[in-house]
């Protein structure tokens, strides 16, 4: 199983690239493609929460954990309705943030510096 220090370290990883492509979603020049493709991205990593090398890898609280951040961002991205608002995006960075700031509060946080909450 991955130790809190591994676990906590690939979640700041992977919320960071999540980030970063919610940012680059709204500045694609086809905005409904890119959020499919994110939106695809999503489906496969929280199918791949289910698979045995998963189970292998990470304890249920931390699939868990994973499953229903994941969820929650995918979620946002569907109430997609035509157009990309920028709204869902906001509110799926910040779920981003939360979680990586809950990462922070214990002593597995593996970010040396504080972490701010960005401007909406």
């Amino acid at each position: 199983m991955a130790s809190k220090e591994a676990f906590a370290a690939a979640c700041v990883e992977l919320f960071s690239r999540l980030w970063a492509e919610l940012d680059a979603v709204p500045a694609s020049a086809d905005p409904a493609r890119a959020g499919e493709i994110l939106r695809l991205e999503l489906t496969l990593v929280l199918e791949a929460c289910r698979s045995e090398g998963w189970r292998m890898m990470l304890d249920r609280s931390q699939r868990l954990f994973l499953r229903l951040l994941l969820r929650d961002v995918l979620d946002a991205l569907n109430s997609w309705s035509g157009e990309f608002p920028c709204t869902p995006i906001e509110w799926a960075q910040n779920r981003l943030l939360d979680a990586l700031l809950d990462h922070c509060a214990t002593d597995s946080c593996p970010i040396d510096h504080p972490v701010r909450r960005a401007a909406s």
